[in-house]
């Protein structure tokens, strides 16, 4: 039904206009607010939505603002540069309006959970200027990551797949520095040394396609892992002295930053299945799912790997 209100209070029209319109009664907050959490910010629809909920009043101001910017994607072109690969800022500078908006309304910072930095050869970068790219200190993103005291987790997303020493490395001892993360995938870049995981010290899950061993590196704690993803399309690990295996870095008790007796769920989708019953045996306490996306055509194999979960041997 629509509704006639005429500028001047008292007007005959708008009074009895407003008393033909039936009150809406208020719906309770709680109640208001668990409705705007199922609206999906994934989407354009749901963004969308999310906005139009946030110009509403106070009510669903912040939880609005929670929902759109706990999952922030920072969308990056990667451009080789003169010590390595860089990221760089495209046509549209996401990392500077990024910063700009949480240094203008702190409170937004608050909100971010989940910093994915999404990357691809194809991005227009026509136009960016030195300091907008991965190798210098001026780099957007430096800044926001310190600023973000909820940050969780840091996630790469890319079309392909680009080794860790081939990069700059400016970007890699900045990500090391946000030794809060509790949530780390790396799947993109591969042979991460285990360096850098040991300075993730809150982590607890992490995704990663492959690592380099490194054996000299005695870790000075364990990281207790609850959730291991392990995606190679056969990359598997390295260790520094040319000798190849999925799983042997992993279950070395001696050079591994990871301590994986604790874990709770682990995901695999590996052609060398090397070392995987040792690894299987270290969590057999602890493990509650395992995904095994093996390829396999010999089930027998698979067969086997589930029955080592009970072999106490």
């Amino acid at each position: 039904m629509s509704c006639m209100l005429e500028p001047n209070e008292g007007h005959p029209t708008r009074e009895r206009s407003l008393h033909a319109t039936p009150s809406i009664p208020d719906l309770p907050v709680e109640l208001l607010e668990a409705i705007v959490c199922h609206i999906n910010p994934k989407t354009e629809a749901g963004r969308q939505t999310l906005r139009s909920c946030s110009y509403t009043g106070r009510t669903l101001l912040a939880v609005s603002q929670r929902s759109l910017f706990q999952d922030t994607t920072l969308v990056f072109g990667v451009s080789p540069g003169t010590g390595g690969i860089v990221f760089v800022e495209g046509c549209t500078p996401k990392g500077r309006n990024l910063l700009r908006l949480v240094k203008n309304s702190p409170h937004l910072a608050l909100y971010i959970r989940r910093i994915a930095i999404a990357f691809s050869p194809s991005i227009s970068t026509d136009g960016y200027s030195d300091s907008s790219d991965s190798s210098s200190a001026s780099f957007p993103l430096y800044s926001i990551l310190p600023d973000l005291p909820g940050l969780e987790e840091v996630a790469f997303i890319g079309p392909r797949h680009y080794n860790w020493a081939d990069f700059e490395p400016t970007i890699w001892t900045h990500l090391k520095e946000v030794g809060r993360l509790s949530k780390l995938d790396m799947r993109p870049i591969n042979n991460v040394p285990t360096s850098f995981l040991a300075e993730c010290r809150l982590l607890q899950e992490l995704h990663i396609a492959s690592v380099i061993v490194e054996q000299s590196a005695m870790p000075s704690a364990k990281l207790k892992l609850k959730f291991l993803n392990i995606h190679t399309g056969g990359m598997g690990i390295s260790t520094r002295d040319g000798e190849k295996s999925l799983f042997a870095g992993l279950v070395m008790a001696a050079v591994s930053p990871l301590d994986l007796s604790h874990l709770t769920r682990l995901v695999i989708s590996i052609l060398d299945l090397s070392y995987l019953q040792d690894l299987l045996r270290l969590c057999r306490n602890t493990l509650e799912t395992l995904d095994l996306d093996l390829g396999l055509a010999d089930t027998s194999l698979s067969e086997s790997l589930f029955l080592s979960l009970g072999d106490p041997h």
